[in-house]
């Protein structure tokens, strides 16, 4: 009789650590998959110029453009529709919301000395969490967050792509 008890309790105990493993690995798993969509898609983001500029050795961002294809991107490597809603996802539990997008580029008003941006530039963003990040040359910045599958929490992305000159 004591056997099977102590059999029993390894049994229920082995199925609660691979559940448990398996809540992280999805985790792990999702994580990852964010960071890579919205790493790719801010880069792809970042070649929407305009090329009559480049020729002036002046970059800025075609923002309508940008904008398009950041969400492409995302789509494309993520099970989300074009408002970033998880479509049939055992990842994401949640929307992705674009907290911050910031086009720094060579028609960027500085907020606090109101001029043309120069570089370097620190890049604040203040919500839930603060960042200061310096960039060193024209910029686009996404600040997304999502909430991943049993997790309590939203969790944040920072994503700079920089030309640096």
């Amino acid at each position: 009789m004591k056997y099977v008890f102590v059999t029993g309790f390894l049994a229920v105990l082995w199925a609660y650590i691979n559940m448990y493993q398996l809540e992280v690995t999805l985790f792990d798993i999702g994580m990852d998959k964010v960071e890579y969509a919205v790493e790719n898609a801010a880069h792809d983001a970042a070649l929407q110029v305009d090329e009559d500029m480049i020729a002036n050795n002046k970059v800025l961002f075609v923002k309508s453009k940008a904008d398009k294809t950041f969400r492409e991107t995302m789509m494309a490597n993520l099970k989300i529709d074009q408002d970033l809603k998880p479509i049939h996802s055992t990842i994401l539990e949640q929307p992705i919301k674009l907290l911050d997008v910031q086009y720094i580029d060579n028609s960027y008003i500085n907020p606090l000395t109101s001029k043309l941006v120069t570089y370097p530039f620190i890049y604040q963003y203040s919500g839930d969490k603060r960042l200061e990040r310096t960039v060193f040359g024209p910029s686009i910045v996404y600040v997304i967050e999502t909430t991943f599958y049993k997790s309590e929490e939203p969790h944040q992305f920072v994503v700079i792509q920089e030309y640096k000159k």
